[in-house]
């Protein structure tokens, strides 16, 4: 997965709180409520603005995603962006140091389209929000250089937590050289994993709680027995197990203890695989072999 720290917003902009400590709700044009408390003393955020912000979402009392505990979001602010019965509403009247609740009506944002239909979101149900906005860069080098360090410190929570986890359940695994561990049960017989070959890998994936979100032995996810093959080292598996399966030969098998900043990150890839959530996955490698070569690239003709 590539990354992109210009987190979009939509459905995921109306983030969420409890409680902002006020009772003073204004309203905007489409009926969303909100609650800007501000000192009036940091930058005002305008349009190009590039920020950063914490945030919260959740509906009822069920936390959708919070960044509070992980890695801060970050956004280019289009004003533009009017009407959207979200957080892009309120951006421009706020600043540094700013903090917004809000709340987002389900039914308003059906009838806006901006609901995907497979959302499940009971009629009359709203979306309760906080957000903190934390600083404004100067340019898109000074964002990217600071989401960079970001990354790199969630990335050793993730990895400090894995660690914790592993500890607790009487676990023996090897720390990998970026934070994630492999537990091997066989290291195999075959040729070896290596980056640039093409590998076939059976797995079963759940999250750290044993909820499945994956798997070639469950027929359910519609691949029983057949194995994912990919070239390794190319991104496209995800980063734990480019760097997890180079532990083993053919006919390997263990298991994968992946921070989320090698998976999916801040995204919310499936119901049980929420932003920011550790993975675990047994694998079996069954097959490791040569990639085939790539086509050869025409030649223009000669003149």
């Amino acid at each position: 997965m590539k990354k992109n720290v210009m987190f979009g917003f939509g459905l995921a902009a109306c983030v969420a709180m409890t409680s902002c400590g006020h009772s003073d709700y204004k309203k905007t044009d489409t009926g969303m409520t909100y609650d800007i408390i501000s000192d009036g003393k940091g930058e005002a955020i305008k349009n190009g603005s590039l920020i950063k912000f914490n945030y919260k979402m959740l509906t009822g009392d069920s936390v959708l995603v919070s960044t509070f505990e992980n890695m801060p979001a970050y956004f280019k602010v289009d004003t533009s962006m009017k009407k959207q019965h979200s957080l892009t509403d309120i951006l421009p009247m706020m600043k540094v140091g700013d903090s917004a609740a809000f709340v987002c009506y389900v039914d308003t944002l059906r009838k806006m389209g901006a609901m995907p239909p497979t959302a499940k979101f009971a009629a009359g149900s709203t979306i309760k929000g906080y957000v903190k906005i934390i600083s404004i860069f100067k340019d898109e080098a000074a964002i990217q250089a600071d989401a960079k360090a970001e990354e790199a410190k969630e990335l050793n929570r993730e990895s400090a937590a894995l660690a914790i986890y592993l500890k607790e359940n009487k676990i023996t695994a090897t720390k990998t050289a970026k934070g994630a561990y492999v537990q091997i049960t066989d290291a195999g017989t075959g040729p070896q994993a290596q980056n640039g070959k093409l590998v076939s890998v059976l797995y079963h994936g759940t999250n750290l709680k044993g909820k499945v979100f994956d798997s070639t032995k469950d027929t359910t996810f519609g691949h029983p027995n057949k194995p994912y093959e990919f070239v390794l080292g190319t991104g496209a598996a995800i980063e734990g197990w480019d760097e997890c399966l180079t532990y083993f030969k053919q006919g390997g098998k263990g298991t994968l203890y992946i921070p989320a900043m090698m998976a999916y990150k801040g995204q919310q890839a499936s119901e049980i695989i929420k932003p920011f959530t550790n993975l675990k996955f047994d694998v079996e490698v069954v097959g490791v072999k040569d990639a085939p070569a790539a086509p050869a690239t025409m030649q223009p003709p000669m003149h």
